[in-house]
């Protein structure tokens, strides 16, 4: 199946190298349609795909990654051919938008996140009941080079859900910052703060990969030794409600990402 790609930023090249190097599509298979005529001759270079300004020349393809800005919806100039499969990564931009928008077309809502960038990603998604299974095949394929895929039932799952996995970078990144600003208090200089606290977190992440040995639980209480250095640092945390404040976060963000796609 040839794949037309509208707009191709951070997410969408992210998405497209993982499509080359799983070999879900080749070079032959995929058109980009990108406005910034500077990154024509990069992605062309790069990946050794066929780039143009000329969004129509995308209306054959029988599948389109739309992958713009989500305020530019409004102003796309395009018409594909009935039936086209629209697998849309805009952030905020519900079924009813993309169907006023594509009204002949199937259409899937997907959330990635910023770990496709690492093929290391999580992307959520909704499907049109429109859609049948060999649609749903070739859209987890699109993205499985490069995160793992969960498909949700509602719309309302894939606004949690960006709440959790979509947002959820933006936690680890905190928690970080924080974890190097207290070790620099405590006297270390910057650059020793940020390699303690990188490699400490990545490596905490690289030992739970696998959920078979062991979960978070598990792994914080191997970590805590009764009456140790740990389990004050988690009493400590706790005593500050950081559960509560945890989950106060993320119905916010699930809030706002409701308010978005209404």
């Amino acid at each position: 199946m040839k794949l037309g790609i509208i707009g191709c930023g951070n997410m969408g090249e992210a998405i497209l190298s993982s499509i080359l190097e799983s070999q879900a599509l080749n070079a032959e298979d995929i058109i980009v349609a990108e406005k910034n005529p500077q990154r024509h001759a990069v992605l062309e270079q790069k990946y050794k795909i066929t780039v143009t300004e000329d969004l129509q020349q995308l209306s054959t393809c029988p599948a389109i990654l739309l992958a713009t800005k989500p305020q530019g919806l409004n102003g796309l100039k395009f018409t594909p051919e009935p039936h086209t499969l629209i697998i849309s990564v805009l952030a905020g931009t519900n079924i009813v938008k993309l169907k006023q928008k594509f009204p002949d077309s199937k259409i899937a809502r997907t959330m990635p996140n910023l770990g496709q960038f690492a093929k290391k990603g999580m992307t959520g998604i909704y499907l049109d009941p429109q859609i049948k299974e060999i649609d749903k095949t070739f859209i987890e394929q699109i993205f499985k080079g490069g995160s793992e895929v969960l498909f949700v039932d509602s719309e309302e799952k894939l606004d949690q859900l960006t709440a959790i996995s979509g947002s959820g970078p933006a936690y680890y990144f905190l928690l970080s910052e924080y974890m190097v600003q207290a070790a620099e208090e405590m006297g270390f200089n910057k650059e020793e703060a940020d390699l303690l606290v990188r490699q400490t977190l990545q490596g905490a992440a690289a030992v739970n990969i696998d959920p078979q040995k062991g979960t978070f639980e598990e792994w914080r209480t191997r970590v805590c030794s009764p009456g140790g250095t740990t389990e004050q640092a988690i009493n400590s945390f706790n005593e500050s409600n950081l559960k509560e404040s945890v989950q106060k976060a993320m119905e916010a963000a699930f809030k706002r990402a409701k308010e978005l796609s209404e």
